[in-house]
């Protein structure tokens, strides 16, 4: 691969297992962004060879995506693959006692903040000339937009209503934009991963809460590199037909 990516939600988890995975991939050009500014420059010092654009940003914000994007294009000219990972999960708790400030905070970092992160994707890609990657000049693309949805944007889990509605509505908003930008070269589909090892899942009311779901088939959690490996297959010409799709990575958990 080559080209220039876009992650936020970088500095842990599996947005920083994709920025690994890109630069495995022969990406060197990258912008991270993330709200943890000690983290996001731990990563950034990990990758010495590649060029690197460091933005805190927090992705609720519509001036720091703005920020971002505008940034990201103006550093290095284009932007060939967005991922937008960066999310939060509530403690869990009954519906009918969720304080509507912590449902307004999971909807805006989850939701809101993946469309300001389209949308201004958006902007920068459908002015750009596709990437010339394939002798086929069919797979190339103008754009690839991934967004990390999650099984709760597909089923549903009791006791986090704002993060249901908002993984819902993450994988809506991809199949929204594959709709109207597919016919521009670009791609825009959706992954859905489920129990993975990351701080999202690592809190103790979290963990409780596992503890009382039906066991994963594969009778493990995923590691962010299996969700990195799919988001950059996703990115790449390799998926070039792959349109609107949401890719479930869950070790099989959505089928028992």
């Amino acid at each position: 691969m080559n080209g220039v990516a876009l992650i936020t939600g970088a500095a842990s988890g599996i947005g920083a297992a994709t920025v690994r995975a890109f630069v495995a991939r022969g990406v060197t050009r990258l912008a991270v962004a993330d709200v943890q500014k000690d983290k996001l420059a731990a990563i950034a010092a990990e990758l010495p060879n590649v060029e690197i654009a460091s933005f805190v940003c927090d992705v609720s914000k519509e001036e720091d995506v703005k920020a971002m994007v505008e940034g990201t294009a103006e550093k290095f000219g284009r932007i060939d693959y967005a991922v937008n990972c960066a999310g939060v999960a509530p403690p869990p708790g009954p519906t009918a006692q969720c304080p509507t400030e912590d449902y307004d905070r999971v909807v805006g970092i989850n939701q809101r903040g993946v469309f300001f992160c389209v949308r201004e994707q958006l902007k920068v890609m459908e002015k750009q000339e596709p990437l010339a990657v394939e002798a086929d000049t069919v797979r190339n693309q103008r754009g690839s937009i991934v967004n990390i949805a999650s099984i709760a944007g597909l089923i549903a889990l009791s006791g986090v209503p704002g993060y249901i509605s908002s993984k819902h509505g993450v994988i809506g908003l991809s199949k929204a934009v594959c709709a109207e930008y597919g016919g521009k070269g670009i791609r825009c589909n959706s992954i859905a991963p489920g129990f993975v090892d990351t701080p999202m899942i690592q809190g103790s009311q979290v963990a409780e809460m596992l503890t009382q779901l039906p066991p994963v088939p594969m009778n493990r959690v995923g590691h962010p590199e299996e969700i990195a490996d799919v988001v950059t297959f996703l990115s790449s010409t390799g998926a070039s037909f792959v349109n609107g799709a949401t890719w479930t990575v869950d070790g099989g958990y959505t089928v028992i």
